[in-house]
Order: C-alpha cells, then structure tokens, then sequence
C-alpha cells in the first residue's frame, strides 16, 4: 500500500531521458495517472547528481543508456545517489536481459520502451515499484532494528556486551599481528543502587546515558566503549603502548567527568567510578582472560576506597585464586561443620577481683589441606558470599551445647556470641534460629550474651529495636563488639537495652601513653559506666595496662595478659 500524502500536494518524478519523444510519453502517462506525478527531466547522470543534492522524488524512471552511462553502470550509480528512492528502467528492444539483470542489482523494475504509449501499464509499474521500494524500506528498517537490538545498549546507545566481545576478539588479532599493545578498562558506578532507590530507574536510566557520553567525549573513536550489563561499563583503549601513567591518565578522565553532578529534573544525581585496568599482552591471552582480570582489579579499587582505578597485578591473581580455594573450602567445610569448626573461649576478667564470669566463643577453622585458616580471611567472605548465616547458626549452636555441658559439671559462664549483621537483620533469625535453639538444648539462663557492631545498630533503628527487646526477653545479654571503630551514636546508646560494652583494642593505653589517648579511653569507660553498662577492655597484653584500666574502674579486661583463646577451657580453670 502507497503511503498517503497529504491533500493537494503531488508526488514528483524525476525521469532521465535524453529523447524527446520517449520523454514525452512518461511524463504524459505520469502526470494523467492517479498518483498525478509533476515530473523533472534529466539528460544525462552527471545533471541527476547536481538535482539530488537540491530535489526529492519518489519515482525515477530512467533510461539504462545515457550520453554519458550505460548499461549497468546507469543502475548501479542512480542506487548510489538516490538508494532511497524506487528505480524503474527503461529498456530499448532486444535490451530486457539487461533490464532484468538491473533489476537484480537494486531496480524496482523495468519499462520495455515499445509499450511507453501504454499508459495503463506505465502507471501499474510505477505503482508497484513504490509498493515494493516501501516494502524494502520497512523490512530494512526492522533489520537495523533487529541489528540494534542485537549489538547495541538500548538505554545508551553504546556497544552491548556481544558486540564489545566481538571487537575484542578483533583487537586481540590485530594488536597480536601488529605487536601493538592495548587496555580494557572495567568500571563500576559507585553510589549508583542510591541514585536508583532514592530517585528511581528513570533517574538511574539518565545517568547511565550521562555517563556514556561523558566516557564517549574522553576516548577516541578508534576505541571502543560499552555497557557490559547494569551499571558497568568496559572500554577497549587501543595503541596505548607500555606506559601505565598514560593509561592511569585515561582512568583518571574517566573518573573526573563522571564525578561531575548529573541534572536530572530538579535535582543532581552524584556518582563515581572504580577502574579495573588489564593490559594486552601482559594480563590476559584471551578476551575472557582479560576481562575478568579488569574486573578483579576493578574490585580491588573499590575494596580501597572506590572513585579509583587500579592495575591488575599477578599478585591480584593470586590472591583471587587463595580466596576462590578458601570459599570452595568453606562450602565442604559448612557440609560437615563439626568436623572442621571448633569454638576457642578466651575469659573476660573482673579486674578488681580477677574472678571469671563471661568467656568469648571465638570460631576457629582447621582445613584439611590448607591448616588452620585465619578467621579475617573467611568471616569477611562467608559474608560476601552469603554463607556467614550458616555460619553463625553453628557458632550459636555449639556454644548452647558448651552452656549445657558447663552446667551439667555445675559449672557455669555466660558465653559471648558474635553476631553479624546480615543474621541479626534477618526478619525470622530470632524466632527461626534462637528460638528454636534455646527449645532444644534448655541452657539456663544467663549462659548466653550475642556481641554485635556498632553498624548493625544504626541500620534500621525501629527493628533494631524490636529484635533487641525479643532477646532480652529470652533472657539473652547484648554487648557492643569493638565500641569506637564504627559510627557511635550517643542516641542508640541511651535507648537500645545494652548491657556490656566492650572497648576495641586500639583505644587500650597505659598511664605512659600520650594525654589524648589517655583521655579518649577514660571517656568510653566513664560514658559506660554513666549508662548503667558493664565496660570491658579488649587486647590487654600488659600489666600497666591493666592497672590503668583498673583505676578508671573498667569492669573487666580480656586479652593475652591473662589467657589465649583455648578449645579446652573450662570454668574449673579459672
């Protein structure tokens, strides 16, 4: 079907005939037919070129022989200026092979000249040649569509991943056949999930395409950058050569310009970025390779601070290929947790009396093929990963089952529990895990106290609120873990049913330390003490320190002075 135009304005027609009669005779069956055509003349290819620059048609009807072109060459040059445009030929007697043959090269059809007085069949050509050019049109248009779609990002516009990965490939043939040197670049958005939870997706959308652009004005256009999936996005930096300043300058662009305030409607969105950077050849043989050791680096960034770039190292290697070992480790190990985990108690001591009334359970992981295995090495990760739950419902449950043993010796403690945040946060964790635990084993009560951080407090402060109150009422003691190293909050302190608060080490001094630090650690013992909290000091290790300690009447002490960690302490030892 023939597009519709709008009322009283014509279709125009260009036809390219250097004879008279033959030109005549078109231009009367075009203008008397019912698409009623106003027609343009051109004698020859070179006066078509100037009249395309300046004119639009929707019909050129053109001789194959002209003054100066012929045959196909005719066809093939008319496509070349007016692809846009329906061709129909004109063939002279004995010239229909050839008029097919252009037809094949791109012609809508052709018109044999011995019929150009019917002007009935002129018209049905013409027509069917505009139906069929717009046909053409349409199934182009969803071919380059489909070919979006398929290589390209639709929210900015950029390379998508499949496409990314194919000019990799590319560059890795050229740059191996050239001896040329390259970089990918890894990037992650920093602070955008906040962007996205505070403004929503549209606003997340404006700042991917944003950032895109601002990427796009830095590089050249030999170089290649794309979205590889939410909000990270990889760059091919070609010729870069074996200067890493010239690189890091690159990053450092990027960094810049994405740190600059988004507008998004009447407010700025604000993110940053953290740059992986992997060289060719150095860091990878493969696009895989060397993808997944920009990511690496790309996390290393982050873990130091993020709104930075970071170079893959082998040491980086390394270190991934140890963490891989230790997680897939920890998955067997938290299949058998009793036969790899262990609970070691180190006691907390009044330091007046030196009696012993609460230990802390310290988990310890003795890995068959890779020895005992430091917990700063795997509690961070089983929380990464998402296996710190599992975890500490065995740490809970093995500390009830040391509560009942104790108590069946007649011999009691109460046992301090580390608590992570990701389990403390969970809805169901008090009436699904502790509950239940509690049911089973019936310690007495007092046996157990769960240590928490400071974060885990300032999180959701009404939940935070709820959960607290269902354990004191199960008759569990809560402590702050590690007091001053987190966001302190005087607030929290003065209305959440805290009962111990134990003072990190780094704030531990004697009477021979400077008068700050002196001061900072009498202020956390007298502000718990003032709030009705037993106060405990962490890593004591020496004998001046306990004596200070004992003189701001800090409660207890627990560290090195007095015992180690054992999975052999008992309350008889004490």
């Amino acid at each position: 079907m023939i597009t519709k135009q709008p009322p009283n304005i014509k279709r125009h027609a260009l036809i390219i005939e250097d004879d008279d009669v033959d030109y005549q005779g078109i231009k009367r069956a075009l203008s008397r037919s019912t698409l009623a055509f106003e027609c343009e003349r051109a004698t020859t290819l070179s006066a078509v070129n100037m009249l395309v620059k300046t004119s639009t048609y929707d019909i050129i009807v053109t001789d194959m022989n002209l003054p100066d072109s012929a045959g196909l060459e005719t066809v093939s040059s008319l496509l070349e200026l007016t692809n846009k445009v329906p061709l129909v030929v004109m063939s002279g007697n004995g010239d229909d092979t050839i008029a097919l043959e252009a037809v094949h090269a791109g012609a809508q059809d052709f018109i044999p000249k011995q019929y150009i007085a019917d002007e009935g069949l002129i018209n049905r050509t013409v027509r069917h040649a505009i139906e069929r050019h717009q046909l053409k049109l349409g199934l182009d248009i969803t071919r380059e569509r489909e070919h979006f779609l398929a290589n390209y990002d639709q929210c900015t516009s950029l390379p998508n991943r499949a496409l990314f990965i194919d000019r990799l490939q590319q560059e890795f043939k050229q740059a191996t056949r050239d001896n040329n040197q390259f970089a990918v670049f890894f990037i992650d958005l920093d602070l955008f999930k906040h962007v996205n939870d505070s403004l929503g997706h549209a606003a997340g959308d404006e700042v991917l395409r944003c950032v895109g652009n601002r990427m796009k004005a830095v590089v050249r256009e030999s170089d290649t950058v794309a979205r590889f999936g939410g909000d990270e996005f990889v760059l091919i930096l070609r010729d870069t050569g074996a200067d890493h300043e010239v690189i890091a300058n690159v990053a450092n662009k990027f960094i810049n310009t994405i740190n600059k305030p988004i507008p998004y409607a009447e407010q700025t969105c604000n993110v940053g970025a953290s740059i992986g950077i992997a060289c060719f050849p150095s860091d990878g043989a493969s696009p895989e390779q060397i993808i997944r050791n920009a990511d690496t680096a790309m996390y290393e960034a982050k873990k130091n601070g993020k709104n930075q770039c970071h170079f893959f190292t082998k040491e980086l290697q390394e270190q991934k290929s140890h963490v891989l070992t230790i997680e897939n480790a920890l998955r067997i190990a938290l299949q058998e947790p009793d036969a790899q985990f262990d609970l070691h108690y180190q006691p907390r001591v009044n330091l007046a009396t030196g009696n012993i009334f609460s230990v802390e359970a310290l988990l310890r992981w003795n890995c068959p093929g890779l020895g005992n295995i430091p917990p700063h090495q795997f509690i961070p990760l089983a929380e990464e990963i998402g296996l710190i739950e599992r975890v500490d419902e065995w740490v809970l449950e093995a500390a009830c089952k040391k509560a009942v043993g104790w108590a069946k010796m007649e011999k009691t403690a109460c046992i301090g529990v580390n608590l992570s945040g990701r389990s403390f946060n969970q809805p169901c964790f008090v009436s699904d895990v502790v509950k239940p635990l509690l049911t089973k084993y019936d310690i007495p009560a007092g046996s157990l106290e769960f240590e928490i951080t400071e974060g885990i407090l300032l999180e959701n402060t009404e939940n935070v609120l709820e959960r607290l109150n269902a354990l004191k009422q199960l008759g569990i003691s809560l402590a702050i873990d590690d007091f001053g190293t987190g966001f302190s909050s005087l607030n929290y302190l003065n209305r959440f049913p805290i009962d111990t608060l134990k003072i990190d080490g780094s704030f531990i001094c004697d009477e021979s330390s400077g008068d700050s630090a002196q001061v900072l650690l009498k202020t956390i013992v007298t502000l718990g003490l003032s709030l009705g909290m037993k106060v405990v000091a962490e890593c004591i290790e020496t004998e001046a320190q306990r004596k200070f300690l004992t003189t701001l009447q800090c409660d207890e002490g627990q560290g090195y002075l007095w015992f180690k960690p054992a999975s052999n302490w008992t309350p008889s030892t004490e």
